[in-house]
């Protein structure tokens, strides 16, 4: 499919183009009328060809500088919706998704849910090991959420420890296992950093189910809920809310993991 942008830049470059033609055109035919048609003829082919020489290279010119504006635009739109850190997708990109996850509805009998994931005692590591230790330990962590949710899901960084991923089955359990896979990957894969040292991680995770009614705060809120309950009862766990499907703000939790 043709690039709408291009071909509208095509189209000026070509009007332009015509447009200096003309009016050289013009001007010599001005100037030349009174010298007889021999002479008028070569003047204006002469015009013409000078015309079109003169504005290639300025509509060339042009052309390129329009493509460059678009490219830094499209790196401007997605560097708005990354995390710089992670490369993961950020807050504001992950809460539009949300929206139209919402707003377009879901096909069948699938069940949606927001996961979040706050890693366990990072203050620590930042405060024991310096601010590049937890960066390398929140990339580390974000490397093993982009591996297990692959294209299971939509994963993002949400600010500071704490990364939040979409996710939608026709499987109840399947989230159970999906948020065990992640609790259990990230206890068995130590972070390692560029000074060899290896760091211990844990994190905690609550998820809630949510449906087209449910707006962003208030589904984040019930799985915020559910993860500080994971916190709570010793970290390094995940509570999942229980899913009823007569109840649009399921608040239940089911404990996942035990304390490893």
């Amino acid at each position: 499919m043709a690039n709408p942008g291009k071909i509208n830049v095509l189209k000026n470059v070509g009007v332009g183009s015509l447009s200096c033609l003309c009016l050289s055109n013009l001007v010599t035919y001005a100037v030349f009328q009174s010298e007889g048609a021999i002479i008028l003829g070569k003047a204006m082919i002469t015009s013409s060809i000078v015309a079109l020489v003169l504005s290639a290279p300025l509509f060339a010119f042009v052309f390129r500088k329009m493509r460059d504006l678009r490219e830094l635009n499209r790196e401007a739109t997605r560097r708005s919706h990354e995390d710089q850190l992670t490369g993961l997708m950020n807050r504001a990109a992950f809460t539009e998704i949300f929206a139209k996850r919402c707003a377009t509805g879901v096909q069948g009998p699938a069940l949606r849910m927001l996961l979040l994931i706050d890693i366990d005692g990072f203050k620590a590591i930042n405060d024991k090991l310096g601010h590049p230790a937890g960066d390398e330990a929140l990339c580390h962590l974000a490397n093993i959420l982009r591996d297990v949710t692959g294209d299971y899901g939509v994963v993002a960084r949400m600010g500071g420890e704490e990364f939040a991923i979409l996710l939608q089955s026709s499987n109840p359990s399947s989230f159970l296992a999906f948020a065990e896979r992640i609790r259990l990957g990230v206890a068995r894969s130590p972070a390692e950093l560029d000074d060899g040292a290896e760091v211990d991680l844990t994190v905690s995770l609550g998820g809630a189910f949510f449906d087209n009614e449910h707006a962003f705060a208030e589904i984040y809120k019930s799985a915020d809920e559910l993860l500080y309950k994971a916190k709570n009862a010793g970290r390094n766990r995940a509570f999942i809310a229980a899913h009823q499907p007569a109840a649009p703000a399921p608040r239940g939790g089911v404990n996942l993991a035990k304390a490893a």
